[in-house]
């Protein structure tokens, strides 16, 4: 006997609703720390950019989400009176010391995977590796605010909480590359409301540059030429378009050691090559547009024995081995968007090197490397 059918039907699954702006934000800063030495995320973008596009929108989450954000966001202090582990603060038994000079205090560990080396050759009672740092760091204040005539960072003493000594700048020293790799990263501090367009802020730098395949004073110069000038960028507006803030910051290292050009490495993942394709956080932009290799932001220098999956993108090509790339003085835009201190006379401007180029491993100042920095 034939009995109609009857299909079965299953019970409706109702899709899970797409991550909000906000919790793609947060993803993306968690990403940050999440990573293993040497690794570097597809989509990771500059650590900076990222810690602002949370900061923008931390308002927009609640409950654990919210904690998790305003933690990421914290100083690596912040864990020494909370019960927080997240692996960028220094460790619960840390012992944490700082030493200011004129506009910056310096902070760092001396025991722990933090440690800086304790070195002291001049008997001062300060390692060597955080004099060198603080003497940089002022060689930099004077070159971009005293000779460039840009706004000094604001001063963090109307802060709530945690925060540094003196109301200057306040840099750590952490190892970023042992987190998964970036040269350092700077953030903004406020009540993350939504509307404030000025704040303080303070800065993260590797605490020896060792292993990022360069020289590890030039490496802490230009980092802190890239990310001070983030410090000075939050005195005017740090919710500015995060390519203006990127693209001033590569700049200002040219400015201010002219000479090191590290930052030419990042040229063959920018859109100079891949017109369109982004280069700042995804939560922060429209989506990748077809054709574009969602890891535009990586150096050309692939790991051994990598490759690019079919379909992905643009084949970066490797570095030519006949000349070093002139940084373009088009880039004299940036001054023009910060206050506006007069551009510097062609007849000052440096002339490019031209020479062998030596390809190196993919480092990057608060973008991480695929050597191993935050």
């Amino acid at each position: 006997m034939l009995l109609p059918f009857s299909p079965v039907v299953s019970p409706a699954v109702a899709a899970d609703p797409p991550p909000t702006p906000g919790q793609e934000a947060l993803a993306e800063a968690k990403a940050l720390f999440d990573g293993k030495p040497g690794t570097m995320p597809q989509e990771q973008g500059d650590a900076t950019t990222v810690l602002l596009d949370l900061a923008a929108k931390v308002h927009e989450l609640d409950g654990s989400q919210r904690r998790s954000a305003e933690r990421l966001l914290a100083r690596p202090t912040a864990a020494k009176s909370t019960d927080w582990s997240e692996e960028h603060y220094y460790a619960a038994n840390a012992q944490v010391e700082h030493t200011c000079a004129a506009h910056v205090c310096v902070t760092y560990a001396t025991n722990t995977v933090d440690a800086v080396a304790l070195d002291d050759s001049d008997g001062n009672q300060v390692p060597d590796w955080v004099d060198t740092t603080a003497s940089v760091a002022e060689s930099v204040y004077g070159r971009i605010v005293d000779q460039l005539g840009y706004r000094a960072p604001l001063s963090d003493e109307t802060v709530q909480g945690e925060h540094g000594v003196d109301g200057k700048l306040d840099i750590y020293l952490s190892d970023l590359s042992d987190s998964g790799g970036a040269y350092g990263y700077c953030t903004p501090e406020s009540d993350h409301k939504g509307s404030a367009r000025t704040d303080p802020g303070y800065c993260v730098l590797d605490n020896d540059f060792v292993g990022y395949g360069g020289v590890p004073l030039q490496l802490l110069q230009v980092t802190l030429a890239h990310e001070f000038f983030h410090a000075v960028q939050f005195a005017y507006d740090w919710r500015e378009d995060t390519w203006l803030m990127e693209g001033s910051a590569a700049w200002m290292e040219g400015e201010v050691y002219g000479e090191v050009d590290d930052n030419i490495q990042f040229l063959s993942g920018s859109q100079l090559v891949s017109p369109g394709c982004r280069s700042t956080p995804p939560s922060a932009i429209t989506p990748t547009p077809p054709g574009c290799s969602s890891s535009s932001s990586a150096s050309s220098t692939a790991a051994p024995g990598s490759s690019a999956p079919p379909g992905s993108g643009p084949t970066p090509q490797p570095a030519r081995a006949t000349s070093t790339p002139c940084r373009p003085s088009a880039t004299r835009w940036a001054a023009a968007a910060w206050t506006s201190p007069a551009p510097t006379p062609p007849s000052a401007r440096r002339t490019c090197r031209r020479g062998p180029a030596t390809p190196t491993a993919p480092a990057t100042r608060g973008r991480r490397s695929a050597a191993g920095s935050r």
